[in-house]
């Protein structure tokens, strides 16, 4: 809502709870139908917050933390991955399972970033309750030494998990009806 009294007509948006913390932290630049709003309190008793519009060269993308605990494991399948001559490698096994977990992601922050160029220019921290929920989960337990051999070939670990997380969030859905 904007500052000022709680008004219908002042709702600029609906977002789901689990949502808020990642898109109206306080110090949010927040877009909506083309207008830039900053927040300035997320009221978490009344699911309200209070943005008033500005106008700024920058945006803001929260810091986040998510920890994982597998609860129960309903199945599990191992398997190896096909022999890569360009990696020079023997086949490596790896195993993918489906179960119940536990989701805890606490959003403790937030950067401020230029539009003109994606550089973080300021850092801010906060603290707000953490969102916790169980669901079911697929996951694929990779051997352990698969990280040091991608890496004595030069290859970049990190951001080649972050690109597997991407083809698999995209392929999954192809082969089973899901969220």
């Amino acid at each position: 809502q904007a500052d000022g009294s709680f008004d219908e007509k002042n709702v600029l948006d609906t977002i789901p709870y689990s949502r808020a913390f990642f898109e109206i932290y306080p110090g949010a630049i927040y877009m909506h139908q083309s207008v830039t709003y900053i927040v300035s309190k997320l009221d978490l008793v009344n699911f309200t917050a209070h943005a008033h519009q500005t106008s700024v060269n920058y945006f803001t993308s929260p810091r986040d933390i998510t920890d994982i605990e597998v609860l129960k494991r309903f199945e599990s399948y191992s398997g190896h991955l096909i022999n890569n001559e360009s990696l020079k490698t023997t086949p490596l096994s790896l195993s993918a399972h489906l179960g119940q977990v536990k989701v805890v992601c606490s959003v403790y922050g937030f950067r401020k970033m230029w539009f003109k160029n994606n550089k973080v220019f300021e850092m801010h921290e906060f603290s707000l309750p953490p969102l916790e929920f169980e669901t079911v989960a697929l996951w694929i337990d990779l051997p352990p030494d698969i990280r040091d051999k991608i890496e004595e070939e030069g290859l970049d670990w990190k951001g080649g998990m972050h690109a597997a997380s991407h083809v698999i969030a995209r392929l999954v859905p192809t082969m089973v009806i899901c969220d």
